[in-house]
């Protein structure tokens, strides 16, 4: 089909089997182990007999048994189990399929556990649970709302010690996500942060810091820079090996095979890859044997179509039995060059139309999903505000109660008393409506140290002088905020609006006229762009003229 449509363009047949070979490994690689298995939060429950069930269903899981795990949590919510357990319940039932690929039930169960976890006031729970959610959304391209579940998580957890295992896990995940959009100095930025925790946390707490290496050796990985990707692959060896763990040891096999491919180092990256394949099939990890096989097939089409398509073969029939049609796909695609190499142009047609349909059923899949999502999280927005509101309700009561018997025993004791206690509340109350104004105004505008807010729009610039900063106001108006940094105020302003020109000097996107590769012209001026924040400011002014595009 494709060889006919290219003669009838007058191309070579060469050309088209080049082509066809760079696109097939350049999706390959975009695809294999762009992170360590993503990280996904399941815990105990008080109840043992729960506990003993749910290590059971992670065990299933482990082993690649979705469908017994699966069976085995539908099982439990039928039994009397307390609500802490049923959020934990739907939470593992949404990792089920999760790996499975089923995004639609994912989301729906994580969307349950979330609700359960609103209503009995488990903010932990909540934040695990979203973190889980924010995945789903990463892997299906929503990666505003998958940023910003992530983001809430972070708040939900806090700064608890207990909690930095999670936050560890936020951070690498909001990685992930920037990695995924081709945002990879934020990546890297939030790696770090991931790595940081580990490091400080991980001995009292039991850490690995083997994700953060792993997931910033990918994101050098996509960035082709080699030489840094393939330090931080061997460190992940180095850290598998520490750590006994044979699973870590053959995706670093996998990682450090791929940077050798690209470097031209065949015969290390296939002696790697076997070794792999070997670990994998000890720990019966069809998965990992999958990408092993899609690994090789892709690196045999260059120089031995035979066992390229006995690679891909054993490929495709692992990618059937696991129902991942995402790799099944790759497998076809790889079968179906094959043949055309081979010129049995039959066998490419059939390879070829299975190809077409699968691809077509994954797409309307993917999209349904999408929109599905989307409806997901507008229901959970809505009950979410519908549970908080009834919380809310609940607790006003009970104050208002606990206030009128506090009122009635200091009225009966003595009337100073009742009189000292309204003022202190009346007090208590502004003090706490005035912050929650100005915490909100704050989103629209910053706070001055003198109490007057200044609207983000109208600050066209911010210079520092001495101790002090100058704000430079509509107007050609200028004010100046005694006592604080360049740097701290530079916190308070949108990322997407402001940009750190050089070491003194903040300014206003919407008010420049034009960005060159040095300097840019700014209301009439030209000033130039520092060295040490050109990369950042310029990487901040192309995320701005595409909000301002959108």
């Amino acid at each position: 089909m494709y060889i006919c449509f290219l003669k009838q363009q007058g191309l070579p047949y060469v050309y088209f089997l080049r082509l066809s070979l760079t696109i097939i490994v350049l999706s390959i690689f975009s695809c294999l182990f762009w992170e360590e298995q993503p990280e996904k939060i399941t815990r105990k429950a008080e109840n043992p007999t729960f506990n003993s069930l749910l290590n059971r269903s992670l065990n299933l899981i482990e082993k690649d048994s979705i469908d017994e795990a699966i069976e085995l949590l539908d099982s439990a919510k039928t039994e009397n189990i307390t609500k802490p357990s049923l959020g934990i319940c739907y939470n593992t039932l949404g990792y089920c399929y999760d790996k499975k690929g089923d995004l639609h039930k994912a989301l729906e169960n994580y969307a349950e556990a979330s609700h359960v976890f609103i209503e009995i006031d488990d903010s932990v729970g909540l934040a695990q649970t979203q973190i889980n959610s924010a995945s789903c959304y990463k892997i299906l391209g929503i990666f505003d709302r998958a940023i910003m579940l992530a983001i809430f998580s972070e708040k939900y957890l806090g700064n608890d010690t207990n909690h930095f295992k999670e936050l560890a896990i936020v951070y690498n995940l909001i990685g992930n996500i920037h990695t995924g959009n081709a945002n990879f100095s934020l990546a890297q930025e939030y790696h770090n942060r991931s790595l940081k925790i580990r490091l400080d946390n991980g001995k009292s707490l039991g850490i690995s810091i083997a994700p953060s290496i792993n997931n910033l050796g990918n994101c050098y990985f996509e960035q082709n820079v080699l030489d840094s990707a393939l330090v931080y692959f061997s460190q992940y060896k180095g850290l598998a090996e520490n750590l006994g763990s044979q699973r870590k040891l053959a995706r670093s096999f996998l990682n450090i095979a791929k940077v050798y491919l690209k470097q031209g180092k065949n015969q290390e990256a296939i002696d790697l890859l076997n070794k792999s394949e070997i670990l994998y099939k000890e720990l019966l990890y069809k998965s990992g044997e999958l990408s092993v096989h899609l690994m090789k097939s892709t690196y045999y089409l260059k120089n031995n179509l035979t066992l390229a398509q006995d690679q891909a073969l054993k490929a495709l029939e692992m990618a059937d039995f696991l129902e991942l049609g995402r790799e099944k796909l790759q497998a076809l695609k790889i079968l179906e060059e094959i043949m055309s190499q081979n010129k049995n142009f039959a066998k490419a047609y059939e390879y070829a139309q299975q190809h077409f349909k699968l691809k077509n059923e994954l797409d309307g899949k993917e999209q349904l999903s999408k929109i599905y999502s989307y409806e997901i999280a507008a229901q959970l927005d809505q009950k979410n505000i519908e549970l908080i509101d009834s919380k809310r309700r609940t607790d006003l009561s009970e104050l208002k109660n606990k206030q009128s018997i506090h009122e009635r025993n200091f009225f009966i004791v003595i009337g100073i008393l009742t009189f000292l206690l309204a003022l202190i509340m009346i007090y208590r109350y502004n003090d706490k409506k005035r912050f929650v104004e100005e915490y909100f105004a704050s989103d629209s505008g910053v706070i001055l140290k003198t109490g007057k807010k200044i609207l983000f729009e109208d600050i066209h610039k911010v210079e520092t002088q001495r101790n002090d900063i100058i704000l430079f106001i509509d107007q050609n108006r200028t004010i100046t905020e005694k006592g604080t940094t360049l740097k701290s105020f530079n916190t308070l302003l949108p990322k997407i609006q402001f940009g750190r020109l050089q070491h003194g000097i903040i300014i206003n996107f919407s008010e420049v006229d034009q960005v060159l590769k040095t300097r840019i012209q700014f209301r009439g001026e030209s000033i130039n762009i520092s060295k040490k924040y050109k990369d950042e400011f310029l990487d901040q002014w192309e995320s701005f003229q595409e909000a301002r595009r959108a």
